[in-house]
């Protein structure tokens, strides 16, 4: 099927003059609140796993809400076992026709905590961004494999730049689903947004180990160790010889040695004196 600005063109493309053809009114396909609303979508297809892709809720029920300056809260089911949630889609998210490619908006993930300010009151496991959204097109989040299966989680969605943005509020979300929304925190099941999400099977992953604690590590302490005296070697203890102590201990033994020998000599010399005089 080809899609012409007006009858010549067509005619011109197939060159037969007989081309069959038909009028659409561009107006009324882009009328988010027209039952003949042409709504296209992008979605990638994933080589790994399967995916499940599932819309909560649909249709339009009032005019477009406008979220700049608010928190769009969405809380999420329990994710199943072996799964990720891949994709949070706003479908049908308003600009007010803004032109200036500045209608952007931030997704938060917490892992839920029972109620919506405690959960909230915690740090973001994860988030995805969004640049530059087009009138009333579908609003795709990807998160990735970071919101892994066993846990709910809500997600804060705001706008991040002086470009509105919103959402058509659509029908109630089935209470059995385990989805909830909350607009600036207070829980809404009138003015919701249509929600899509899609599932994609990964296989087991290990359990978080992105999810910061508020308790900050205690630094060991360190205590130095005391440094250990350098052994000193004993000095040798040698006599100087040049003293004049020395000299007085080397002149006194040698003066003793001399006076003995002095005396020995005297008395040789007596008892060969008595020698003689007995002969």
């Amino acid at each position: 099927m080809g899609f012409f600005v007006n009858e010549e063109d067509a005619k011109a493309y197939t060159g037969v003059e007989s081309t069959p053809y038909c009028m659409l009114n561009s107006d009324s396909l882009a009328n988010p609140t027209s039952k003949f609303r042409l709504k296209t979508e992008k979605y990638g297809t994933t080589t790994e796993g399967e995916h499940k892709k599932i819309t909560l809720n649909s249709g339009t029920t009032g005019d477009a809400i406008d979220i700049t300056g608010k928190e769009l809260g969405i809380k999420t089911m329990l994710i199943p076992e072996n799964c990720v949630l891949k994709y949070l889609i706003i479908n049908s998210c308003s600009t007010w026709e803004n032109t200036n490619n500045d209608s952007d908006a931030c997704a938060e993930a917490y892992i839920w905590k029972g109620d919506y300010d405690s959960t909230y009151a915690g740090k973001p496991v994860a988030s995805a961004e969004l640049y530059a959204h087009s009138d009333n097109a579908d609003c795709y989040f990807n998160f990735g494999n970071s919101l892994r299966y066993g846990y709910e989680y809500l997600i804060v969605i705001t706008a991040t730049n002086a470009g509105r943005i919103g959402y058509w509020p659509s029908g109630k979300i089935p209470e059995d689903s385990g989805w909830e929304v909350y607009l600036d925190g207070e829980y809404d099941d009138v003015s919701v947004p249509s929600i899509t999400y899609v599932l994609e099977e990964v296989g087991e992953l290990p359990d978080f180990t992105a999810v910061p604690t508020d308790e900050a590590t205690a630094t060991p302490e360190i205590t130095e160790t005391p440094e250990t005296p350098e052994a000193t070697e004993e000095a040798e203890v040698t006599a100087d010889v040049n003293t004049p102590e020395a000299q007085a201990e080397d002149k006194s033994g040698c003066g003793s040695i001399i006076t003995g020998c002095t005396s020995l000599v005297l008395f040789a010399g007596a008892v060969a004196v008595l020698l003689r005089k007995k002969h």
